[in-house]
């Protein structure tokens, strides 16, 4: 999952795109236009691969430690699926609300 959001160094599409977002933003919503969506969900994200990442780890190692409750572990997964998907479906309706916004500025 990491770099799933980077974006390349020549995507001007997405550049722009997020600048002309910004710009309704500051016009509609004033204070709001500092929240960066994208940047929330990649956080998210990032939260999301790490706690999974954990409780990988510590399945890996139940093998030898008694101590850890599978299940425990198995549930933290599952938990980070969903803040996966949570987190991914922000960032397609905030795509979307992008590209309606796009749409109304060149009519």
């Amino acid at each position: 999952m990491s770099g799933l959001l980077t974006y390349s160094a020549d995507d001007t599409r997405s550049r722009r795109v997020h600048h002309v977002l910004q710009q309704a933003l500051n016009g509609v919503c004033g204070s709001l236009a500092a929240m960066d969506v994208f940047s929330i969900a990649k956080g998210g994200l990032a939260a999301a691969e790490r706690r999974f990442e954990t409780a990988a780890s510590r399945v890996a190692q139940a093998a030898t430690d008694e101590r850890i409750d599978l299940g425990h572990e198995m549930v933290e997964m599952i938990q980070a699926k969903h803040h996966v998907s949570a987190n991914l479906k922000v960032i397609r309706f905030a795509d979307e609300m992008w590209k309606s916004l796009l749409e109304i500025q060149v009519r």
